[in-house]
């Protein structure tokens, strides 16, 4: 409330400024004629317009007040902001509306005061009423803009911490509408004041000034410049804050990518901040039906990948599936061939999201079929390849590992379509299982070979996909296969293998709390 007094109070001061120097300079009064009436009558001006600008604020925003001194950041927050948005507006029409009254009733003080007849009226004092009339009221359209701007200003703060609302209902106003009425209050200016120095000159037969025409220009030009930058500065500001506030946005959380920013005024700010909102809203509503649609993939998704842990024989086998999405291109899968073999794989689609999802879950079921065909390792991957080539068309790819476990003849018999080698852990000893060769989906006549290994008791594969090994540290560092190998030397062996894959996961890092590619792991203990 104190900054709405001292408000009032200075630009009342500055208004009754201008009218003192134009007196002095334009009607030739000097000081001690205009102590005799003028100069206290502003006083009383000044201090009247003070005291019932603050009385109409304190009644007009006791809501708010009320508002933000209860905290109830719901209660009648929709009156709360609508006070606070029209205030501007209505301090500029109460502006308007006490210059219209009080201009006349200054000057019949005037003529009262100074015991002049309000009927027989000579034709100097006519015309200097009338030009006195609509010189002041283009003066106090100059002030009232002046507090429609910084009341604006004042209220801003408050605006900003309210949720955001809508123009919807309300009349909206115009930017141009405050610049068009500075354009035209210089305009009266300065049109009134050289025209009363030429009239006043003519008719009490003076020369003409030609030094005093130009600083009477002069000086009207550089205040209505004064006045049109503190207006496009503090709508270049609200701009500023409407952008900043979308921008603040972008960095939250995906959930609050659909929050609303503050509405803070009525003209075409206010109406791009409502647009904004209400096309957030609009989003939202998208956004909920196909986040719906995603969780449901993902629920089907997470349905076609096996069990997190079985057990074939002597094999503890344990995997997991990290999308950094809802869905994902990443997949492992265990099935059981016969009484002494199974199979295990990992793979990895290019892409992420829907399209690689679609295409993993096609791979999985391609995969089931193909591997009760053909037993052997690098047939599956030959075979998937020329069902995969044609599906895909060279737009997408994938890489695949395979790994048949022989519990009879305690081999492993693995084969690569251009996946990440696979770990033996080996005691101390860490090596991959290096097979090359390309992915899937790029040339059909690619042949596929196999890399027998002799199993071990004790003995641990490792099979992953390289979001484990591209997870950031940092912005400009990646875990690399030396981070990962690092990991897996400090893996508890006494641990079950969900427990270490678990384990395995958590220790791996996250850049912003979230991951930047899909990750799967799986591992397979010999007993």
């Amino acid at each position: 409330m104190w900054q709405f007094f001292w408000l009032y109070l200075g630009i009342a001061l500055f208004g009754a400024a201008l009218i003192t120097v134009n007196n002095i300079f334009i009607n030739g009064s000097s000081i001690k004629h205009l102590m005799t009436y003028n100069l206290k009558g502003i006083a009383v001006q000044v201090a009247a317009l003070a005291i019932i600008f603050q009385a109409i604020t304190f009644l007009r925003l006791a809501e708010v007040r009320r508002f933000l001194r209860e905290g109830d950041r719901q209660a009648n927050l929709p009156l709360v902001w609508n006070r606070l948005i029209n205030f501007p507006n209505e301090v500029f029409w109460g502006m308007v509306v006490f210059a219209l009254i009080n201009s006349p009733l200054f000057h019949i003080g005037q003529h009262l005061a100074l015991g002049q007849s309000l009927i027989n009226w000579d034709r100097f004092q006519i015309y200097s009423d009338i030009k006195s009339f609509f010189f002041e009221q283009a003066i106090c359209l100059m002030l009232a803009i002046l507090f429609y701007i910084f009341t604006r200003r004042i209220i801003r703060p408050y605006l900003l911490t309210l949720p955001g609302q809508g123009l919807t209902g309300l009349k909206q106003s115009t930017f141009m509408k405050p610049l068009m009425i500075t354009f035209c209050s210089i305009l009266l200016i300065t049109v009134f004041s050289i025209s009363w120095y030429v009239l006043r000159t003519v008719l009490l037969d003076k020369p003409l000034e030609f030094p005093v025409l130009l600083g009477i220009g002069g000086f009207n030009v550089i205040f209505g410049f004064f006045i049109l930058a503190i207006l496009a500065s503090e709508f270049r500001r609200e701009l500023m804050l409407l952008l900043k506030a979308m921008s603040s946005l972008l960095g939250e959380e995906r959930a609050k990518l659909h929050g609303k920013i503050p509405v803070i005024s009525r003209d075409e700010v206010g109406g791009l901040g409502t647009v904004f909102n209400q096309l957030q809203e609009r989003i939202l509503e998208e956004y909920r039906e196909i986040d719906t649609d995603l969780r449901l993939a993902y629920s089907v998704q997470q349905r076609l990948l096996p069990k997190a842990e079985q057990r074939f024989g002597q094999f503890s086998i344990a995997g997991a599936c990290q999308p950094s999405r809802e869905v994902g291109g990443d997949f492992f899968d265990m099935l059981n061939l016969d009484q002494h073999r199974f199979v295990v794989i990992t793979g990895d689609v290019s892409g992420k999201g829907m399209p690689a999802a679609l295409l993993m879950s096609a791979l999985l079921t391609l995969f089931r079929a193909t591997v009760r065909q053909y037993r052997s390792a690098e047939e599956v991957l030959n075979q998937m390849n020329l069902t995969i080539e044609e599906i895909v068309q060279g737009d997408m790819f994938l890489t695949l590992g395979i790994a048949v476990f022989d519990s009879e003849k305690k081999t492993l018999e693995y084969a690569s379509a251009g996946h990440m080698a696979p770990y033996l852990i080996r005691g101390a000893k860490i090596e991959q299982i290096q097979v090359s060769s390309l992915p899937m989906g790029v040339n059909k006549d690619e042949i596929y070979d196999k890399k027998i290994i002799p199993i071990e008791a004790g003995d641990r594969f490792i099979f992953y996909t390289d979001g484990i090994v591209e997870a950031f540290i940092n912005e400009r560092e990646i875990l690399g296969f030396a981070g990962f190998e690092g990991l897996l030397a400090k893996l508890d062996r006494t641990l079950p293998v969900a427990e270490q894959v678990q384990l395995l996961l958590k220790q791996l890092p996250r850049r912003n709390g979230a991951i930047e590619d899909d990750r799967t792991l799986v591992m397979v203990e010999v007993a």
